[in-house]
């Protein structure tokens, strides 16, 4: 009755309060929330935290909290009316935790249930599945990754190779953006598929593609390869997370080889393989071949050796040029019936005369002294209206030009139209100028014919 004189409603269990903090002793609060009594709120249902050992280092008196009455009993002292945070410990410990997901955390295994394991991180239960690791016991530590949370229960699950998964991920891109093309790299092989091999690096793997094996083509890797050989590589290209390697690009090829022990001019025995409709193809070495173009098989045009030759024969020749990049060698017979650069003697500045055998975008192919030399388009002079020799010259024409280098051992004839104009050109000019004033003048009209 004076209860209800005062206008006092009584607590119910499970109601939801608020008041201010009266009192504070280490191991629990008073709290005023309007009632018949304050309420009693010890620290255990206050926080989830083990290490808080005294409300003094928590709160103060005149803070405001919310609670739940979880009981009201009788006494002779009078109504004592007990308080719990801890549902809404569980809720700020899980909301707490939920900037943790995706992060590695270390839980305590507090115990085993159906399927697997609840543990324990910052007073919020998770649960782990037994598959990743069926040995655990209670009170271990494991070191895991959040990978889902429930908000309605305040729990989640959590997964052991989850963060085995996250940490290879994260070393694997650490080692991938480590690598730049053209580094050299050396790792076993660790699989071996029909469009090539594949070699284990630290976390990653690289491929070598078949056309990247040996500068021979490798129809069939397991012929020439096992797992587990080591072998070293250079990365040839790093797109999307995929490293390209390659074998060959570490070795010279068999032309390099052969450029390295063979030079212009050097009589070479080849074996024809092939014979084609301007010329035949010889093999100097293991995949090494070499072009006998028909224009080099003799001094005499009329020479048929296609004819005669047969596959498998073996003849003598002499090395005309050698492209590495190009992988080609020409060769010729001619050269080794009669040199006619033996018998050059000319000098760079003599005048020659020259016979136009080829026109090309690049020059003039020329005949002079007996021997083949070349004109580049850019010592040659062409009149305004057009660019193309072609329009000025033709095979067979005759044209004089200005040596410009000459080297019989290397079989090297350059000449130049320009320079020989420009030479004649100066001496006119020089000759004006050294013309004594009381000779007869010349007219303009004596210039402009001569």
């Amino acid at each position: 009755m004076e209860d209800l004189e005062y206008g006092f409603d009584l607590p119910k269990v499970g109601d939801l309060v608020k008041g201010k903090i009266i009192s504070i002793d280490d191991r629990k609060i008073s709290v005023d929330f309007g009632s018949v009594t304050e309420g009693t709120l010890y620290l255990e249902y206050y926080t989830l935290d083990k290490n808080v050992e005294s409300f003094k280092s928590i709160v103060k008196i005149g803070d405001e909290i919310e609670a739940v009455i979880s009981k009201v009993s009788e006494s002779s002292e009078g109504t004592i009316i007990l308080l719990s945070r801890l549902d809404y410990a569980k809720k700020e410990a899980f909301n707490n935790i939920a900037s943790d997901a995706g992060k590695e955390i270390t839980v305590t295994v507090n115990g085993r249930v159906k399927n697997g394991y609840m543990v324990k991180y910052n007073g919020v239960l998770f649960f782990l599945h037994e598959s990743e690791n069926p040995n655990l016991k209670k009170g271990d530590k494991v070191k895991v990754l959040i990978t889902n949370l429930d908000e309605d229960r305040n729990t989640g699950r959590v997964s052991i190779k989850a963060l085995e998964k996250k940490i290879l991920s994260e070393e694997k891109s650490k080692e991938f953006s480590a690598l730049n093309v053209g580094d050299i790299v050396e790792g076993p092989i660790m699989k071996i598929e029909p469009f090539g091999v594949f070699i284990q690096l630290d976390k990653l793997f690289g491929l070598v593609r078949l056309k990247e094996l040996d500068h021979v083509y490798v129809e069939n890797p397991t012929s020439k390869y096992k797992v587990g050989d080591v072998y070293k590589a250079k990365v040839i290209s790093l797109e999307n997370g995929k490293i390209n390697l390659s074998f060959k690009a570490l070795t010279k090829s068999p032309i390099e080889e052969y450029a390295e022990a063979h030079k212009v001019s050097d009589k070479v025995t080849g074996k024809v393989v092939q014979k084609l409709p301007f010329g035949i193809v010889l093999e100097l070495a293991p995949n090494v071949t070499g072009l006998l173009h028909q224009s080099e098989f003799s001094w005499n045009p009329h020479d048929n050796l296609q004819a005669s030759v047969k596959i498998g024969t073996e003849l003598e020749a002499a090395i005309v040029s050698i492209d590495v990049s190009k992988k080609k060698i020409a060769l010729s017979i001619k050269a080794l019936i009669d040199n006619p650069w033996s018998r050059v003697e000319a000098s760079a500045g003599d005048i020659i005369d020259c016979k136009v055998t080829e026109v090309t975008p690049k020059g003039l192919k020329i005949e002079a002294l007996g021997v083949d030399g070349t004109i580049p388009a850019a010592e040659i002079t062409l009149a305004s209206g057009s660019n193309k020799l072609s329009d000025y010259y033709n095979a067979g024409d005759n044209v004089k030009a200005i040596i410009k280098k000459v080297d019989p051992k290397s079989w090297v004839l350059v000449a130049s139209i320009k320079k020989l104009q420009e030479q004649e050109e100066r001496k006119e000019y020089e000759k004006f100028m050294n013309q004594d004033e009381e000779e007869t003048p010349i007219t303009i009209g004596d210039t402009l014919k001569k």
